[in-house]
C-alpha cells in the first residue's frame, strides 16, 4: 500500500515515509491515522493550537507535547524514523488520537483520507 500520487502531489519524501509506516505496520488503519493526524506527511509538523487544548501537537502523528512530554522532547524525535516508530508503538498501544476516532465516525471524511492511497 502507498500513497496515491496519479490524483495527489506527495513528494519523494513523503512517499519514502508512507513505504517506511508500511514496512513497519502492514495495516491501511496506521496510514490513515498519519494522514488524519497529520495531513502533510512530514516528521516536523506542528498543529495549530486549538481554543481550550492543553500542549501542542506534533511530528507525524500529532503526539502531544503536555501528555507525551518524554516523547517530543527527546532529541531522537528529529529523528524521523524514530518519531514513526514511536507513533506506530502509540497506536498500537491503543492511545487515542482525535484523527482516529473522527476516521471511525464520520464516514465522508474516512473516505476522503483513504482516496490518499492505492
Amino acid at each position: 500500500m502507498g500513497l496515491n500520487t496519479d490524483d495527489y502531489s506527495y513528494s519523494d519524501t513523503q512517499v519514502a515515509y508512507i513505504d517506511y509506516a508500511w514496512k513497519i505496520s502492514c495495516d491501511p488503519n496506521f496510514l490513515y491515522l498519519l494522514k488524519a493526524e497529520n495531513g502533510q506527511f512530514t516528521p516536523d509538523r506542528v498543529h495549530p493550537r486549538q481554543p481550550g487544548s492543553i500542549g501542542t501537537d506534533m511530528g507525524f502523528c500529532g503526539i502531544n507535547s503536555y501528555y507525551h512530554p518524554e516523547i517530543v522532547k527527546d532529541p531522537n524525535f528529529k529523528d524521523w524514523k524514530w518519531q514513526m516508530d514511536k507513533c506506530y508503538s502509540m497506536y498500537e498501544g491503543n492511545v487515542t488520537f482525535y484523527g482516529l476516532i473522527r476516521l471511525q465516525t464520520d464516514k465522508t471524511y474516512a473516505k476522503v483520507i483513504k482516496s490518499h492511497f492505492k
